[in-house]
């Protein structure tokens, strides 16, 4: 989480990466302050390599919600972290929008988004962009498509954050179309979808790599933990895909896609309330080193369908419940 000062080296860095010749070009600046009293005043003034600092509080309204970056290769972040630092948009508005080509130097660290409301995006809205996403907690938000997180031909990088409680048609709490997120030390836990993919949807040749991440809890007709359509490849190392329910799916649900590529990671106490696993496949991939264990469905015991058995490699099955090591 953000401290009350910025590390001079680290912020030297940024400048540099993003090609700021003259490091003094680099300003910090303060959110509320006479100069700067809301969030998206503070980025309309900003320049890249510039940091935005948010104090403590709660934000809301006009100018503290549906924050727009603009392109900006800046930060922006809390003072002392999402849990002191609430976007909060009262079912009106959406957390942050990032659809103006921003790539990772645009950084949004250390918010928690709650009651964001969209269409398309509640918590945070990307389109055509990929922003650094770091430190964030998105709960309580809302949307058609991908409560959480919206992605389309967005490739954001997603590391440390909690997307929870997030409600959707689809993608509780993260859906991609034609976008491969990096999800990194994450949780994408208690969130519904009302049709596909409680916890992320996958659609249209998007190809996640999820890494050190848990997905637990979450809920949907289809594919609780997970669901992929249309050419998507997710890709999952030294992750959980723990305590999940679907009707279809309770794991992961797979359409018209190939098998996620799976390494070190675990399908446990998922369940399905249908006539089928709670690992449903239509694919044909293999995966290494998948642990299976305590999954449940009304008919079929195991958690892989069995006409796909033949196709599916499962090995080291006394890897360790944590699956925060990997190890050969």
């Amino acid at each position: 989480m953000a401290t009350k000062s910025i590390n001079k080296g680290i912020f030297m860095s940024l400048c540099m990466l993003i090609g700021i010749a003259n490091i003094g070009e680099c300003k910090i600046l303060h959110v509320p302050t006479s100069k700067y009293p809301l969030i998206q005043v503070a980025i309309n003034k900003a320049h890249n390599g510039d940091t935005i600092i948010v104090k403590d509080g709660i934000y809301k309204g006009l100018g503290n919600t549906n924050i727009t970056l603009y392109g900006k290769a800046i930060k922006i972040q809390s003072q002392n972290g999402p849990n002191q630092t609430i976007i909060h948009c009262q079912n009106r508005s959406q957390g942050f929008i990032v659809k103006y080509g921003e790539k990772s130097t645009t950084i949004i660290s250390g918010f928690k988004i709650i009651q964001a409301k969209g269409n398309f995006g509640g918590g945070i809205y990307c389109f055509n962009a990929s922003p650094t996403i770091t430190n964030m907690i998105i709960e309580n938000n809302q949307a058609k498509v991908g409560a959480g997180i919206y992605c389309f031909k967005s490739n954001p990088v997603i590391y440390n954050c909690v997307m929870q409680n997030n409600i959707a048609l689809q993608g509780g709490g993260i859906f991609c179309s034609y976008s491969s997120p990096q999800l990194t030390m994450s949780n994408i836990v208690d969130n519904r979808a009302q049709n596909e993919g409680g916890g992320m949807y996958c659609y249209r040749y998007s190809n996640p790599y999820i890494f050190d991440t848990l997905i637990a809890n979450n809920i949907a007709r289809m594919g609780g933990a997970l669901f992929s359509k249309e050419s998507s490849v997710p890709e999952l190392v030294n992750s959980s895909i723990t305590s999940n329910t679907a009707y279809i799916g309770g794991g992961m649900y797979c359409l018209d896609s190939h098998f996620p590529q799976m390494t070190y990671t675990q399908l446990i106490n998922n369940t399905s309330d249908c006539d089928e696993d709670v690992f449903t496949l239509h694919a044909n991939k293999m995966t290494h080193r998948l642990y299976v264990a305590d999954n449940e469905s009304n008919d079929i015991s195991n958690s892989i369908s069995k006409e796909l058995a033949t196709n599916i490699q499962i090995v080291n099955q006394t890897i360790n419940i944590n699956p925060l090591l990997i190890s050969e």
